[in-house]
Protein backbone atom coordinates (compact mmCIF):
# COMPACT_ATOMS: atom_id res chain seq x y z
CA UNK A 1 0.00 0.00 0.00
CA UNK A 2 1.25 3.36 -0.91
CA UNK A 3 0.49 6.22 1.41
CA UNK A 4 -0.93 9.37 -0.68
CA UNK A 5 0.45 12.30 0.01
CA UNK A 6 -1.20 15.54 -0.12
CA UNK A 7 0.39 17.86 -2.69
CA UNK A 8 1.16 21.12 -0.35
CA UNK A 9 -1.21 24.22 -0.21
CA UNK A 10 -0.82 26.29 -2.14
CA UNK A 11 -0.05 29.73 -0.59
CA UNK A 12 -2.82 32.08 -0.81
CA UNK A 13 -2.71 35.03 -2.56
CA UNK A 14 -4.27 38.24 -0.84
CA UNK A 15 -7.23 38.91 -2.40
CA UNK A 16 -7.85 42.04 -3.96
CA UNK A 17 -11.10 44.66 -3.91
CA UNK A 18 -13.94 43.53 -6.05
CA UNK A 19 -15.84 45.63 -8.28
CA UNK A 20 -18.59 46.18 -6.16
CA UNK A 21 -16.91 46.52 -2.70
CA UNK A 22 -14.57 49.28 -4.59
CA UNK A 23 -18.01 51.50 -5.85
CA UNK A 24 -19.37 50.67 -2.61
CA UNK A 25 -16.47 52.63 -1.30
CA UNK A 26 -16.94 55.66 -4.16
CA UNK A 27 -20.45 56.02 -3.48
CA UNK A 28 -19.63 56.33 0.46
CA UNK A 29 -17.21 58.86 -0.34
CA UNK A 30 -19.22 61.05 -3.06
CA UNK A 31 -22.29 60.94 -0.29
CA UNK A 32 -19.28 62.48 2.26
CA UNK A 33 -18.60 65.06 -0.41
CA UNK A 34 -22.08 66.06 -1.19
CA UNK A 35 -22.57 66.40 2.55
CA UNK A 36 -19.51 68.61 2.84
CA UNK A 37 -18.72 70.71 -0.12
CA UNK A 38 -22.17 73.05 0.85
CA UNK A 39 -20.63 73.36 4.68
CA UNK A 40 -17.00 74.33 3.28
CA UNK A 41 -18.97 77.15 0.61
CA UNK A 42 -21.24 78.46 3.59
CA UNK A 43 -18.01 78.88 5.36
CA UNK A 44 -16.20 80.17 3.10
CA UNK A 45 -18.97 83.20 2.01
CA UNK A 46 -18.78 83.72 6.25
CA UNK A 47 -15.35 84.46 5.79
CA UNK A 48 -16.06 86.78 2.68
CA UNK A 49 -18.50 88.45 4.66
CA UNK A 50 -16.44 88.76 7.81
CA UNK A 51 -13.23 90.12 5.76
CA UNK A 52 -16.18 92.66 3.96
CA UNK A 53 -17.29 93.80 7.60
CA UNK A 54 -14.05 94.61 9.07
CA UNK A 55 -13.06 96.71 6.17
CA UNK A 56 -15.81 98.51 5.82
CA UNK A 57 -15.09 98.88 9.93
CA UNK A 58 -11.37 100.16 9.13
CA UNK A 59 -12.35 102.64 6.42
CA UNK A 60 -15.02 103.96 8.96
CA UNK A 61 -12.03 104.06 11.44
CA UNK A 62 -9.57 105.88 9.19
CA UNK A 63 -12.10 108.15 8.31
CA UNK A 64 -13.07 109.39 12.11
CA UNK A 65 -9.20 109.87 12.13
CA UNK A 66 -9.03 112.02 9.77
CA UNK A 67 -12.20 114.37 10.54
CA UNK A 68 -10.08 114.51 14.29
CA UNK A 69 -6.98 115.48 12.50
CA UNK A 70 -8.60 118.13 10.57
CA UNK A 71 -10.79 120.24 13.41
CA UNK A 72 -13.93 117.41 12.30
CA UNK A 73 -14.37 118.58 8.71
CA UNK A 74 -15.35 115.49 6.79
CA UNK A 75 -13.47 114.02 3.91
CA UNK A 76 -14.01 115.42 0.91
CA UNK A 77 -14.99 113.52 -2.51
CA UNK A 78 -12.23 114.49 -4.51
CA UNK A 79 -10.11 117.65 -4.25
CA UNK A 80 -9.65 119.75 -7.98
CA UNK A 81 -12.63 120.65 -11.04
CA UNK A 82 -15.52 119.44 -11.77
CA UNK A 83 -15.13 115.54 -13.41
CA UNK A 84 -11.61 115.75 -11.45
CA UNK A 85 -10.26 112.14 -11.04
CA UNK A 86 -7.24 113.98 -9.20
CA UNK A 87 -7.43 113.13 -5.49
CA UNK A 88 -10.28 111.29 -4.84
CA UNK A 89 -11.48 109.92 -1.31
CA UNK A 90 -9.45 106.75 -1.32
CA UNK A 91 -6.41 109.07 -2.47
CA UNK A 92 -6.95 111.45 0.58
CA UNK A 93 -7.55 108.92 2.99
CA UNK A 94 -4.30 106.78 2.06
CA UNK A 95 -2.51 107.87 4.74
CA UNK A 96 -4.73 106.31 7.50
CA UNK A 97 -5.70 103.27 5.24
CA UNK A 98 -2.08 102.58 4.85
CA UNK A 99 -3.49 99.11 2.92
CA UNK A 100 -5.55 98.98 -0.91
CA UNK A 101 -6.80 95.81 -0.01
CA UNK A 102 -9.48 97.34 2.59
CA UNK A 103 -10.66 98.76 -0.27
CA UNK A 104 -11.94 95.92 -1.99
CA UNK A 105 -14.49 93.22 -0.84
CA UNK A 106 -13.91 89.61 -1.36
CA UNK A 107 -17.61 88.99 -2.33
CA UNK A 108 -17.39 91.85 -4.55
CA UNK A 109 -17.54 90.83 -8.41
CA UNK A 110 -16.04 93.74 -9.20
CA UNK A 111 -12.49 93.21 -7.81
CA UNK A 112 -10.84 94.99 -10.10
CA UNK A 113 -10.97 98.35 -8.23
CA UNK A 114 -12.34 99.98 -5.35
CA UNK A 115 -15.77 98.23 -4.35
CA UNK A 116 -17.34 100.43 -1.41
CA UNK A 117 -18.65 104.16 -1.93
CA UNK A 118 -18.36 106.71 -0.10
CA UNK A 119 -21.71 108.82 1.07
CA UNK A 120 -21.49 112.11 -1.34
CA UNK A 121 -23.72 114.01 0.30
CA UNK A 122 -21.62 113.47 3.90
CA UNK A 123 -18.56 114.26 2.20
CA UNK A 124 -19.01 117.15 -0.40
CA UNK A 125 -16.59 119.64 -0.48
CA UNK A 126 -15.51 118.87 2.91
CA UNK A 127 -19.06 119.59 5.46
CA UNK A 128 -17.90 120.28 8.88
CA UNK A 129 -19.27 117.53 11.32
CA UNK A 130 -21.64 119.55 12.98
CA UNK A 131 -23.69 120.23 9.93
CA UNK A 132 -24.59 116.54 9.26
CA UNK A 133 -27.98 115.46 10.97
CA UNK A 134 -28.00 112.16 13.65
CA UNK A 135 -23.62 111.55 12.10
CA UNK A 136 -24.59 107.76 14.25
CA UNK A 137 -26.87 106.97 11.81
CA UNK A 138 -25.68 107.78 9.23
CA UNK A 139 -23.74 105.35 6.74
CA UNK A 140 -20.20 106.87 5.34
CA UNK A 141 -19.53 103.89 3.09
CA UNK A 142 -21.24 101.15 1.53
CA UNK A 143 -20.62 98.17 -0.73
CA UNK A 144 -21.05 99.18 -4.41
CA UNK A 145 -21.79 95.79 -5.51
CA UNK A 146 -21.07 94.82 -9.04
CA UNK A 147 -20.73 99.14 -9.74
CA UNK A 148 -18.36 99.83 -12.63
CA UNK A 149 -18.61 103.08 -12.31
CA UNK A 150 -15.30 104.95 -12.09
CA UNK A 151 -16.78 107.86 -10.47
CA UNK A 152 -18.83 105.47 -7.75
CA UNK A 153 -15.08 105.42 -5.57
Amino acid sequence: MQSRTRPPHPTRHPRGFTLIELLVVIAIIAILAAILFPVFAKARDAARSTACKNNVKQLGTAWAMYVQDYDETTVPIRVGGAGSLAFRWNEIMQPYIKNTAVLVCPSNPNRGGITYTYNFSVGGTGRALAQIPNVAQTPMFIDAYGSTNPLQS
